[in-house]
């Protein structure tokens, strides 16, 4: 490897989806790619001549909410301390987004959280924000209303909700006054 560059780009989506293969992540297509990288706030990319090596993105509403998507290196260059090149840039990058008050949050893959702990970051058990929870896949492709039933409004000030069992949930509507 000649002399690796960092290079404030969007990779083509062929690319980024290359470098997802390799980590064994769950495979996209070319639109869901190029829709991702796009809407990044942020990208960096390291390269060697015109090949891929490594990317780190952030994405959030570059004020107050900023999530670090991705810090990818190829993986036979693990360990070449190219994974902190990146996150060097990803840290001056919210060092001068990020306004006071910001939650910049990662979601580690297990066992990597002390990469992000070199940068400042604390485990989530305890902490403010509680623990980390991610969302199951299959969840956004089932309706979970279909399964247990929909909201039933009624005229006047209440609705039910079928509950999982046979029995019924009276949601009241309080008429406030202001």
């Amino acid at each position: 490897m000649a002399n690796p560059v960092m290079v404030e780009e969007v990779p083509p989506a062929a690319e980024f989806i290359e470098l997802r293969r390799m980590m064994g992540w769950p495979e996209v297509d070319e639109e869901t790619a190029t829709k991702t990288i796009n809407n990044a706030l942020f990208t960096i990319c390291l390269r060697d001549e015109n090949r891929l090596l490594g990317l780190a993105r952030v994405v959030g509403d570059g004020v107050l909410y900023f999530y670090i998507a991705d810090v990818i290196v190829r993986p036979e260059l693990r360990g070449g301390g190219y994974g902190m090149l990146l996150m060097k840039a990803v840290m001056q990058y919210l060092r001068g987004a990020a306004h006071p008050g910001a939650m910049i949050v990662v979601v580690p893959l297990e066992g990597r959280e002390t990469f992000y702990e070199r940068f400042g970051f604390k485990r989530c058990p305890g902490g403010p924000f509680g623990t980390g929870m991610y969302l199951p896949p299959y969840v956004l492709t089932t309706n979970p209303y279909r399964r247990h039933g929909c909201l039933h409004v009624r005229s006047g000030n209440a609705a039910t909700i079928p509950d999982f069992g046979a029995r019924r949930i009276v949601l009241l509507r309080r008429n406030v006054e202001g």
